[in-house]
């Protein structure tokens, strides 16, 4: 069964978004092309960039999997591989709702 159907609306967008980072080859996206590829407000990145480091943390294995801001508007995420991602996708919904 393809888990991804039953996705909300902000499941979706996590699973779109993390998908954009890990097929990035420096693994950053700005918020500015998220916003403009996703048509997402400022709240809804917000709530985004929550979503997935709340469900990165449910993942990770010994490293900490997470995404960051360090440098103002681009998000950089840390120790998810492709592997990683498409083991746990198809598993269950990304936020749990």
């Amino acid at each position: 069964m393809n888990y991804a159907t039953l996705f909300n609306d902000d499941d979706q967008t996590s699973f779109i978004v993390l998908h954009l980072l890990t097929d990035s080859d420096s693994g950053t996206i700005s918020r500015a092309e998220l916003a403009e590829k996703l048509e997402l407000t400022r709240y809804q990145l917000d709530k985004c960039f929550d979503n997935l480091n709340n469900d990165l943390s449910l993942v990770a294995g010994e490293a900490p999997s997470y995404v960051d801001e360090a440098i103002q508007g681009i998000w950089h995420v840390n120790n998810v591989t492709a592997d990683m991602f498409a083991a746990h996708s198809t598993a269950v919904p990304l936020s749990g709702n």
